[in-house]
């Protein structure tokens, strides 16, 4: 018996189309979107602006991208763009000079209203806001709001304000003190008073809503005193404006810039965290640039990586606040570029410093300043106010504080005199020479010996070496005159000196500090001479003086042999 087949293949094929199309076409869930230009901006952060070309922010010089707090007055020398998150953004004509503020006052909180603010000192700019966000703008003559939404450019020219509407509601108001002479006064009649306050009414409409009926009495009444509060802070900042000399060859302040325009062009370092880092109060996470005399600290749970260049790089544990920048030292001529060194001052908890193979530099903990030679790699940290140095790698060196450097002094209970006297201590060259010799520019270490009475070693005894003559004591770019080490266990004390670049003579004395105990070592720079036991010394001087001898010596013992060469083997008799 033959099966019967209900269902067809083109049956099943549209069956299996229609179940495709239906899961393609059935919802999702929406994700998220993360990469915004809020997630990009640091916590606390206001908005950031990026230009191609130099801008000034508060006087100091920057480029590229660079975050805004607040209050800044940013000067830009390029066409620049400011990017306010969620607000909008903003695009700033070369040679514009504007202030930046973020305010919530009381009348746009309690409506919970975003808005941008800001005051256009010089040029021109062009605003685009979000659909939710309206904006406060001033001049030097006109305070103007726009609805949300709005797109619109402001132009400021020889004190004189345009504004071009692109989208939205914009609302201006010249605040010019200049009257008419003989301009009598307007009178406020029952309808003028009337249509101010329409006027109002509908600039408050734009910006925090439409009231069905009337504007309340207590707003309207907190409008008129904000409208005079900007009338009287327009005012000053006229007044405060007409004594700045402003220009757009990236000088702000000309006063003051002309002394110091060339000072701060270049950073001198970036600052990065995953968790943030406080820089002068301020959150700041990624990656941020450090132009000198900032105080950063590391909050609870997160730290930061300091990189210098050409300096080497700093770390900032969980809790740590430091104040770093860096220094110039030596003289330069002509066009030779300066040493730059590091200067840190750790304010709390601890740091590790790890310099380059060329750089160096020194930090500031509490009483102490600890100098670290080239290429150091060592760890400072706050104890009882004062700084404790773990060192790695290199030389460190604690400079300046001598009286804090020398351990308590022994002294006798009934005539109250010290018992480290030159009896109990004796120093002197380990190679019991007074004098060395050293190649111009070159080095040399001076090792001193420290023994008791009973010509024992004693180890941990500071000595003080101070250098009188040409020439640096230390490890370190910036040689110093006077140096402070201690005995190892041996009983040596260790310093490297630094000869002068041309011939010359110094003296060196190192000295045990509460002690008669002393000596001194002279410092001969002298051209440097080949050792007498290298061919360029007296060394084919000894061979020929040796060889000669010996011809002597075989001479002399064959003075009465008339055949002094005798031949070996049988004699052949040659006809």
């Amino acid at each position: 018996m033959r099966k019967l087949c209900f269902v067809s293949p083109f049956a099943i094929y549209g069956l299996s189309l229609a179940m495709i199309f239906s899961g393609c076409l059935s919802p999702t869930a929406a994700r998220p979107v993360t990469k915004t230009i809020d997630g990009a901006m640091a916590p606390g952060a206001i908005g950031i602006i990026q230009s191609s070309g130099l801008i000034t922010i508060n006087g100091r010089a920057a480029a590229g991208t660079f975050t805004l707090w607040g209050d800044e007055f940013v000067q830009v020398s390029a066409e620049s763009r400011l990017i306010f998150g969620a607000l909008g953004e903003a695009t700033i004509s070369p040679g514009a000079c504007l202030q930046l503020k973020m305010q919530n006052a009381k009348l746009f909180a309690s409506v919970g209203k975003q808005f941008f603010s800001a005051s256009l000192l010089a040029g021109a700019m062009q605003v685009k806001l979000q659909p939710a966000t309206s904006a406060l703008v001033d001049t030097a003559d006109t305070s103007l709001t726009a609805s949300q939404g709005a797109y619109f450019n402001v132009d400021l020219k020889n004190s004189h304000t345009t504004i071009q509407a692109n989208k939205g509601t914009i609302l201006a108001n010249t605040h010019s003190t200049r009257t008419k002479p003989n301009a009598e006064k307007p009178v406020l009649t029952k309808s003028l008073k009337k249509e101010a306050a329409a006027l109002t009414a509908k600039k408050l409409e734009n910006l925090i809503g439409n009231y069905p009926v009337q504007v309340p009495d207590t707003i309207l009444a907190e409008a008129s005193r904000r409208e005079q509060a900007l009338a009287d802070l327009q005012k000053r900042r006229t007044t405060f404006m007409s004594s700045l000399t402003m220009n757009t060859t990236a000088t702000f302040f000309a006063a003051e810039q002309k002394q110091r325009n060339l000072l701060l062009v270049h950073n001198i370092g970036a600052a990065e965290s995953l968790r943030g880092v406080l820089i002068n109060g301020h959150l700041s996470s990624g990656r941020e640039m450090l132009w000198g005399g900032e105080v950063l600290e590391a909050p609870p749970g997160s730290g930061a990586h300091l990189s210098f260049s050409a300096i080497g790089q700093v770390v900032l544990p969980s809790g740590a606040r430091a104040k770093l920048t860096t220094e110039t030292v030596g003289v330069t001529a002509g066009a030779a570029a300066a040493t730059r060194v590091l200067a840190a001052q750790l304010l709390s908890g601890n740091l590790h410093v790890k310099f380059d193979p060329q750089a160096s530099g020194y930090v500031r903990a509490g009483d102490s300043v600890i100098a670290a030679s080239r290429g150091a790699n060592f760890r400072v940290e706050m104890r009882d106010g004062d700084g404790a140095v773990e060192v790695n790698q290199g030389s460190v060196m604690v400079i300046g504080n001598w009286p804090l450097l020398a351990p308590p002094l022994a002294l006798n209970e009934r005539t109250g005199k010290a018992l480290l006297d030159e009896h109990r201590y004796q120093i002197r060259p380990v190679t019991l020479h007074s004098s060395f010799a050293v190649a111009p520019g070159g080095t040399k270490q001076l090792q001193m010996r420290v023994t008791n009475e009973r010509n024992q070693a004693v180890a941990n005894v500071p000595v003080l070496f101070a250098l009188k003559g040409p020439g640096s004591l230390g490890a370190t770019v910036f040689g110093m005159s006077s140096l402070e080490a201690r005995t190892n266990a041996q009983g040596i004390a260790v310093v490297t000196y630094n000869a002068a670049a041309s011939v010359s003579t110094a003296t060196v004395t190192a000295a045990i500090p509460g002690s008669s105990a002393t000596t001194t070592t002279t410092a001969n720079v002298t051209a440097q001479r080949p050792p007498f036991a290298s061919w360029q010394g007296g060394l084919p001087a000894v061979i020929v003086g040796a060889a000669a001898v010996g011809i002597g010596v075989g001479v002399w013992a064959t003075r009465r042999d008339k055949l002094p060469i005798k031949g070996s083997g049988d004699t052949i008799i040659i006809p």
